[in-house]
């Protein structure tokens, strides 16, 4: 070491910012696009203002409340359809055409579980789920792994497609209930 040159043997350096965490990303919490947004609200709020409409011009305000009401339950039913159908299409396809992980449980017992997984490069991502155990088979989207379903057997896939059927046709008939309203004020 020649003199007015710096001694490097005893110099340690630290970073003032903290040590850097794999990112983690709820499975499901992801803003819903333009096209799910107009099948969700869609029918049932163009049964509403349909049906809104034809009271008023046919003279009958006070059944205007009526529709208004029987309105609100078709959207609902409609978005809760569109939603449930959404999440049973993944549960179908994702173990065929996803990347299928094993996910580690990360909350305590006694509580619903968290589990966590990491995906192809590296990430981490948590998936909640009712149940205690202490490993499951989640699938995930290869361009998207923030997207993730549970592995479940045939019987509970069917019964979610079913449920999510049967809230669709409980929307369209409270939506025809609303066409026959507005057509017999």
């Amino acid at each position: 070491m020649t003199e007015g040159q710096p001694s490097t043997a005893l110099l340690a350096t630290r970073s003032l910012r903290a040590p850097r965490t794999p990112e983690t990303v709820s499975a499901g919490a992801r803003p819903r696009s333009l096209v799910w947004v107009l099948v969700a609200l869609g029918p049932g709020l163009a049964a509403l203002i349909g049906v809104s409409v034809l009271v008023v011009v046919r003279g009958e305000p006070a059944a205007l409340i009526l529709s208004v009401l029987v309105g609100i339950v078709a959207v609902v039913l409609n978005v809760c359809g569109a939603a449930s159908m959404e999440r049973g299409f993944q549960m179908w396809a994702l173990p065929r055409r996803g990347i299928t992980v094993t996910a580690v449980r990360t909350s305590p017992y006694g509580k619903s579980g968290v589990y966590a997984y990491t995906d192809r490069n590296g990430v981490s991502h948590t998936y909640a789920r009712q149940g205690y155990a202490g490993r499951i088979e989640i699938s995930y989207r290869p361009d998207d792994p923030g997207v993730a379903v549970g592995v479940y057997p045939v019987v509970v896939r069917v019964l979610v497609a079913l449920g999510s059927l049967a809230l669709w046709a409980a929307a369209v008939a409270v939506i025809c209930l609303m066409g026959v309203m507005g057509g017999s004020v």
